[in-house]
């Protein structure tokens, strides 16, 4: 019998249930547009698609306070002096530069 992926809370913010990765683990990947495959190959090969995809949809459907929570997150990590360790990704430092690009990049598989 195959569990359930849904987004749980387990503290850390809106996570999926079948492992600890958040989706602000995930909302940079999906901000500078790596599809599923991509992220799988390049950056979290723990993951399935179908994980992925839970995740992008909890984004879509939760826009508005997922890019809140990551622009209040992002704030945070300006103000920590040089030379302190941040919760910043590699992922989240680029997608730094990428802001805006959510709601502008194409839905994975409409790509041409």
């Amino acid at each position: 019998m195959k569990r359930e992926i849904t987004i749980v809370d387990r503290g850390r913010g809106p996570q999926l249930c079948t492992s600890r990765v958040t989706v602000q683990d995930l909302l940079p990947y999906f901000q500078l547009g790596y599809t599923d495959e991509q992220i799988i190959q390049d950056v979290m090969p723990s993951l399935s698609v179908a994980e992925i995809e839970v995740a992008r949809c909890y984004v879509e459907e939760h826009r508005e306070e997922v890019l809140e929570e990551d622009r209040q997150i992002r704030e945070c990590d300006v103000e920590k002096p040089a030379g302190s360790r941040g919760s910043a990704s590699e992922g989240t430092e680029k997608a730094g530069r990428a802001i805006g690009v959510l709601s502008e990049s194409p839905r994975r598989g409409t790509e041409r």
